[in-house]
């Protein structure tokens, strides 16, 4: 929390390494819309072209 008008530290990016192993398909969508509608960086690991895709990433 910044104190005294200090500008609060930057977040470093959250890493998100094979997201999509082992999730059925409900819990990848609810995954996908909470990482579509983070405001920090990502820092994403993944072979799925399809989850990328959703997020908009491009490689």
């Amino acid at each position: 929390m910044a104190e005294g008008g200090d500008a609060p530290a930057a977040e470093a990016p959250a890493p998100v390494d094979e997201p999509t192993r082992d999730l059925d398909l409900q819990t990848l969508d609810q995954l996908v819309g909470a990482l579509a509608s983070y405001r920090g960086g990502l820092l994403v690991v993944s072979h799925d072209d399809a989850f990328l895709r959703r997020l908009d990433v491009t490689t």
